[in-house]
């Protein structure tokens, strides 16, 4: 449940920001041994996110992003305002 809560509200989460919200991961996930990284890709599609190029609205610069369906939980995300658009590539 708590890691439900902590990607309350990221439809479209970039690998570095899992890898911090997530783990509390420090430093550059690039970095991070390959048995890590694939762990944080299997724990993302284990709720529901897949792998897609998205960009930021507005933006000329795309980026590989994990993006997940709505949750029921995104709600109060979207109602406190604090939420950024993305669009696929």
């Amino acid at each position: 449940m708590s890691s439900i809560r902590k990607l309350a509200g990221y439809q479209a989460i970039s690998l570095n920001e899992a890898f911090r919200l997530l783990i509390a991961g420090r430093g550059d996930p690039d970095l991070m041994p390959m048995r890590a990284r694939k762990g944080l890709c299997s724990i993302l599609r284990g709720f529901g996110y897949r792998e897609t190029f998205m960009i930021k609205s507005g933006s000329d610069e795309g980026q590989l992003m994990w993006v997940r369906n709505p949750w029921p939980i995104d709600v109060a995300s979207v109602r406190s305002g604090k939420t950024e658009t993305y669009e696929r590539f």
